[in-house]
């Protein structure tokens, strides 16, 4: 039996804008988010590109982690919005109850994935 995957990298947010394929301003769904504790990084990743959250210390990311952790079991708002070439914004907001377009994210191992 033989797999065969291909892989295409994901670039970071300053390659994606360096790329010329970025449109300033624009907003990106993110897809899925990774924790690393040794690290002490929280990743965002959209369709486009990712955006690194590096945090200070082991005490600030895990209270980070928790605060995400709150907004993402419930209905939600997560997206990337580039505001210029060397600025994006993590938004992170519970959704209303009658917004149509909120977010569902599942847990595992290493982060969440977007559901719907």
């Amino acid at each position: 039996m033989k797999f065969t995957v291909e892989q295409k990298p994901t670039p970071t947010f300053k390659q994606y804008v360096d790329s010329g394929e970025a449109t300033i301003p624009s907003k990106h769904s993110v897809e899925r988010i990774m924790c690393n504790v040794d690290w002490k990084t929280i990743t965002f990743f959209s369709e486009a590109f990712k955006l690194n959250l590096k945090l200070p210390s082991k005490d600030e990311y895990l209270k980070t982690v928790k605060k995400v952790t709150s907004v993402l079991n419930k209905d939600c708002k997560c997206a990337l919005e580039i505001e210029s070439k060397s600025v994006c914004h993590i938004n992170l907001d519970i959704a209303s109850d009658a917004d149509e377009s909120a977010m569902q994210y599942e847990s595992n191992d290493t982060g969440w994935v977007r559901t719907r």
